[in-house]
């Protein structure tokens, strides 16, 4: 089985995650795709590896990496 841990880099304090459009968005006509950054607080986990998904704190969305 391959490695799924991503690796942070040291260097970003921040890093870019996406989303899909919810139902109640496709329905009103903004089907895009959402992108949001995170901090380094927020997409670090304890062992120092990227976290591949993240509930959004204002928003409970699911953002994806």
């Amino acid at each position: 089985m391959a490695n799924t841990k991503l690796p942070w880099n040291g260097v970003n304090t921040e890093i870019e995650y996406h989303r899909k459009p919810t139902a109640y968005e496709i329905k009103f006509g903004y089907g895009a795709i959402y992108y949001r950054s995170f901090s380094k607080d927020e997409f670090l986990k304890k062992d120092g590896t990227v976290k591949s998904r993240i509930k959004g704190k204002n928003d409970g969305l699911i953002y994806t990496r």
